[in-house]
């Protein structure tokens, strides 16, 4: 059997940095999707109006929570189709620069949030950008 010789075209240094940037933007999204679980008691706890150890409390955090994780990854989903189609009609730089926008504003603006609602939705936004 002959041994093949050329193992095929090699990987430019910009070809590099492209990789190690788009690594470095993964783990943000990641980062911004992980950190739910650090976060939820606490807010529930400062925004919910109801002091911690009550079954009130209880019932309110566990809905909450619910909320929390399915609702963003639901818009995430949705919007991510709506991103594919909208990179079709005004192109991937722009949508790429507007979804960028969106994730970073949204998650600034949600470590500012006043209440569970507001919250809630941040996060969604927060999704949307990732997905987009």
């Amino acid at each position: 059997m002959a041994e093949r010789t050329s193992r095929g075209p090699r990987i430019t240094p910009v070809q590099w940095l492209i990789c190690v940037v788009a690594a470095i933007g993964f783990a943000f999204d990641i980062y911004a999707i992980l950190v739910l679980p650090l976060i939820v008691r606490p807010a529930v706890m400062s925004m919910g109006g109801i002091p911690p150890g009550t079954p009130a409390f209880n019932r309110l955090l566990n809905d909450w929570v619910g909320l929390l994780f399915f609702v963003p990854a639901l818009a995430g989903g949705l919007f991510g189709l709506v991103g594919g189609y909208l990179t079709d009609l005004f192109g991937r730089k722009r949508i790429l620069v507007w979804s960028i926008l969106l994730y970073t504003l949204s998650a600034f603006a949600a470590g500012y949030a006043t209440s569970l609602p507001m919250l809630l939705f941040l996060r969604c936004t927060t999704f949307i950008g990732v997905s987009v």
